[in-house]
């Protein structure tokens, strides 16, 4: 069985490019897009695709669009939406791309985590969850399907072969399907 563990995540893409851990976050925040609670604001839902996909633009060799993700992540920082899962891995999309630190990238994936962690403990009766509770929440079908997708992000970004931006193509993907 699969655990989050952040410190290793942030050690392994602390030896990838830049945009191999912009792709990796890329990958976690599109997983979570279906997740989105702002799905009634159309603003919201534009705001937030324009910053995925000209992430995508930039980590796909477009430069002239580091410009155009400057002032996304600028409005999207300032969102009152922003805790949402979903947008927060944009913005954590974006800061790793403008800022080059593998840190953010790791806290995309943390809400990819979070988000499947707090859906499965719904399913959890009782206003204490006991050691035998998490171990069924972080057993639940979604949060180990989170965990693997991560560790196959992180393997096939790791491969020196690998087109950066197809583990961010294959998330979109996988999450409009």
């Amino acid at each position: 069985m699969r655990t989050f563990e952040s410190n290793k995540l942030l050690s392994r893409l602390r030896l990838l490019s830049p945009e191999r851990q912009a792709s990796f976050a890329l990958a976690c925040a599109e997983r979570l897009q279906p997740y989105r609670e702002f799905s009634d604001d159309p603003n919201a839902m534009m705001l937030v695709r324009n910053v995925l996909d000209t992430a995508f633009d930039c980590i796909s060799g477009n430069t002239a669009s580091l410009e155009r993700l400057r002032s996304l992540s600028a409005v999207l920082e300032e969102a009152p939406y922003l805790d949402d899962d979903a947008a927060a891995s944009a913005a954590y999309v974006a800061r790793c791309l403008l800022s080059g630190k593998a840190e953010n990238a790791v806290w995309a994936a943390q809400r990819g985590y979070d988000a499947r962690d707090r859906e499965a403990q719904t399913q959890v009766e009782g206003d204490t969850i006991t050691t035998a509770d998490e171990n069924r929440i972080l057993s639940y079908p979604s949060v180990q399907e989170e965990l693997e997708r991560q560790m196959s992000d992180l393997d096939t970004l790791e491969g020196s072969a690998n087109d950066v931006a197809t583990v961010a193509l294959r998330a979109r993907n996988d999450a409009n399907a």
